[in-house]
């Protein structure tokens, strides 16, 4: 297995910033279609009729998914895609607890706040009657 390693520095040329900039217009129009024609009825041939659902997410897929694979392309996505994939195989090396473990652990959780709200509404309770003797105000 390799180890991947994220850049730590990353250098926007002009051409990674065009290509971001494009991806960010990409993302933001596949999202801005996908609700403005959703709720405005286009006209044609004196007809209203609005574009189907399904239409309107395949243009928003695409337009995302462009976006997505343009940002891809520039040293920040490539940097971000191997943090990534590092991450990744970072959460595939964790031991997760068994079922017994999430089980037995769960409840020992429930126990002691049963038992610490318990011990707070005593407190509670102790330091009314006390306040109460104090100043002489039974509440």
């Amino acid at each position: 297995m390799t180890d991947i390693k994220p850049d730590i520095k990353t250098h926007v040329s002009a051409l990674d910033a065009l290509k971001l900039a494009a991806a960010v217009v990409l993302i933001v129009f596949g999202v801005g279609q996908f609700y403005y024609y959703g709720t405005h009825p286009l006209v044609y041939g004196g007809e209203a009729h609005q574009i189907s659902a399904a239409m309107r997410l395949l243009v928003l897929l695409a337009a995302v998914g462009l976006g997505v694979v343009l940002a891809r392309l520039t040293g920040i996505g490539t940097s971000s895609w191997r943090y990534l994939m590092s991450a990744r195989a970072e959460v595939l090396r964790m031991i997760w607890p068994s079922r017994q473990q999430t089980v037995q652990t769960t409840i020992v959780v429930i126990v002691m706040v049963v038992l610490l709200g318990v011990g707070l509404w005593l407190v509670d309770m102790a330091s009314a009657k006390l306040l109460g003797l104090i100043t002489g105000i039974s509440g």
